[in-house]
């Protein structure tokens, strides 16, 4: 949760060691992670929410969407298609936002 503190207060010199979280065996650790990444509109987190969409962990998935959409991260169609077949209703409302 300290991740997201520090992405409330706009510490964006601790993008480097927020990112070193997003592999962190906890998902929620992973979630605050990506979250506060998308929050500090951190660059260069492609790959890193690319990953994330696919994790096996629900709520990841969530956060890694809301930071694409907050960092205006193109997801392609395919990527987009596959979450869709496996999304509840929170992820269809994010992709929906993704896709405006």
């Amino acid at each position: 949760f300290t991740s997201l503190v520090l992405a409330n207060r706009n510490e964006k010199s601790a993008i480097p060691e927020i990112i070193k979280l997003v592999e962190d065996k906890h998902g929620m650790v992973r979630s605050c992670a990506i979250g506060a990444l998308g929050h500090l509109k951190a660059k260069k987190i492609t790959n890193i929410i690319l990953k994330l969409l696919s994790d096996s962990n629900l709520d990841v998935q969530k956060s890694a969407l809301q930071a694409a959409i907050q960092t205006d991260i193109i997801i392609s169609t395919d990527k987009i298609k596959e979450i869709e077949e496996n999304a509840d209703v929170q992820i269809k409302k994010l992709l929906l936002k993704l896709k405006k």
